[in-house]
């Protein structure tokens, strides 16, 4: 048979040889990535082409579920391990959810569950960027059409959108994180600084603590102890060293749980820029029955005179009553750092045996803020609601700025701002201290009443740095998770609100011509809050020792 000789053109050769080459590289490439698979008829099978807008959507599937994006993409087995891992990532997340938003929190205010929270949701989140990073390259073909320019531009910004899309609820649990455990571990003590208000020594050492310790008439300074009813026939403690020196306070671990009751002392201090010193401005006791959730609100007069010192206080600073308004009694206490352990408050310790001495219950923990902090955290809350009873139109000192303004607020219903939450609840103008107490409790129950979750995870930035910068409380970490834990005991609509105000609590003037509590019926009252609130609630009175309207 003969050979046909044909002439090929320089066009056509030049067009075979390339066919050639892109042939030869599309095999040479094949084998860097996957080996070629061959249909039943041993031919290699055709790659689809694969274009950015489909590997996006690889990506796109992983951020969701990681593992997905490798599934629809042909990398089976890659893609199950990945859902695997999410789906007992899962699992573990839904069996705490499960428990309970309380159990939940109880864990998430103990700093070592916190840096554990922490290092896992960092891990978590390399996990899925990679799952989101390996569906996207992993799916690059060989066919398909190549992108440059402005839209390989568009594709890495899209790519960088979804990276950041996937990462941004890790950055803000970790950024939540770590607020946390700097508001635990700032503001809560790592041990239990309850001080003991009768520290109860043994019966030698009560003879001494000397003369101003003691409630009962005293020697005369000249007169050496003889305690003339005791027939013991050696009188002589005093040649040991210990009883000499000031006795150490007794911390002890408080047993509100055996008691089933926890009782809070809540100070609000006027320390201001504009201020000298500062002052008990507000002091309240809340007590909440942990069994049956209901709670009482006592609100004590700042111009209460001659109350009653626990009797390490008494030993300290001479007196067994305080002469002054309760109000300086914050203030003088500072003089006696002995008062209290280590970075605490003498202040708010001798408050807290005071109140334990007026009221006649035990007083597990204190809080404090000053008046910067209580604008903080109103504004923090985006404001509280009140019911304005009278219009108010008063010229104030600013809690910050050391400045004097006039504040004029409606009658009805408002929300008050930082400040003028702090000028509704200060102000005596045209009033007195007892309808001050009265607004500042209803301060209390409208800001407790919005603080729901939504509302605290949204301020929750803010409302940290204002409790870190303005809050002083001796409530050790250790009792944190179960404090959280009693958030689903609390009821509400069970509060009850005391005010001790005249004509009823006041019993006359005090040496210094102070308000006199009437003691008597403040222990009557306090303990019938406390043992059956149910017939404050039920009555339907105004009378402003019951609290007032709201």
């Amino acid at each position: 048979m003969p050979y046909r000789f044909v002439r090929l053109t320089a066009e056509q050769k030049l067009t075979d040889s390339h066919e050639a080459i892109g042939a030869t590289r599309q095999i040479m490439r094949s084998y860097e990535t996957e080996p070629i698979e061959l249909d039943p008829d041993g031919e290699p099978l055709q790659e689809p082409a694969r274009g950015q807008e489909k590997r996006l959507g690889f990506a796109l599937l992983s951020a969701l579920i990681p593992g997905t994006g490798q599934i629809a993409a042909g990398f089976r087995w890659r893609g199950v391990i990945m859902i695997v891992v999410s789906l007992i990532l899962l699992a573990v997340a839904f069996y705490y959810y499960q428990q309970g938003l309380s159990t939940v929190l109880s864990y998430l205010v103990q700093p070592r569950i916190l840096i554990a929270v922490f290092v896992l949701n960092a891990l978590f989140l390399l996990f899925r960027i990679g799952s989101v990073l390996d569906a996207y390259w992993s799916s690059r073909t060989l066919n398909a059409p190549p992108t440059t320019g402005w839209k390989q531009a568009v594709v890495g910004l899209a790519l960088v959108v979804l990276l950041a899309f996937t990462a941004a609820p890790h950055a803000v649990l970790g950024y939540y994180t770590y607020l946390s455990h700097d508001l635990i571990t700032d503001v809560f003590s790592t041990e239990n600084l309850a001080v003991d208000p009768e520290p109860t020594p043994t019966p030698g050492s009560t003879a001494t603590l000397g003369p101003t310790a003691t409630p009962h008439p005293t020697p005369e300074p000249g007169e050496t102890p003889q305690p003339t009813p005791t027939p013991e026939p050696t009188p002589e403690p005093t040649p040991e060293p210990e009883p000499t020196a000031t006795p150490e306070p007794a911390f002890v671990e408080t047993d509100w749980h055996s008691r089933g009751r926890l009782t809070v002392l809540l100070v609000g201090t006027d320390a201001g820029p504009d201020r000298s010193g500062a002052r008990a401005d507000v002091i309240m006791v809340a007590s909440l029955n942990v069994e049956t959730g209901q709670s009482v609100l006592f609100s004590i007069p700042r111009n209460y005179g001659d109350v009653p010192l626990s009797d390490s206080v008494a030993q300290e600073l001479g007196m067994t009553h305080f002469p002054e308004m309760i109000s300086s009694l914050y203030g003088h206490a500072q003089q006696f750092p002995q008062l209290a352990p280590e970075n605490g408050d003498p202040g708010l310790y001798a408050l807290e045996g005071a109140a334990e001495e007026l009221l006649g219950i035990p007083i597990d923990y204190h809080a404090m803020v000053d008046m910067a902090g209580f604008v903080d955290l109103v504004d923090a809350f985006g404001g509280v609601t009140v019911n304005v009873e009278e219009r108010m139109h008063v010229r104030m000192s600013q809690a910050e700025g050391g400045e004097w303004q006039v504040y004029d607020i409606p009658a009805g219903e408002q929300t008050l701002n930082g400040e003028e939450a702090l000028v509704y609840s200060r102000n005596r103008t045209g009033s007195s201290d007892y309808h001050r107490m009265q607004r500042q409790r209803c301060l209390v129950a409208s800001m407790v009443d919005d603080a729901d979750m939504p509302t605290l995870l949204q301020i929750f930035p803010n409302l940290v740095d204002s409790i870190r910068e303005n809050v002083t409380t001796n409530i050790p970490m250790d009792m944190l998770p179960d404090m959280v834990m009693l958030r689903d005991t609390i009821r509400m609509d069970q509060i009850v609100s005391i005010g001790f105000v005249p004509p009823d609590f006041l019993a006359g003037e005090s040496s210094h011509g102070y308000n006199l509590p009437a003691y008597d019926l403040i222990l009557e009252t306090v303990q019938t809050a406390l043992e059956n609130p149910d017939q404050y609630l039920d009555e339907d009175d105004d009378d402003l020792a019951i609290g007032g309207p709201c």
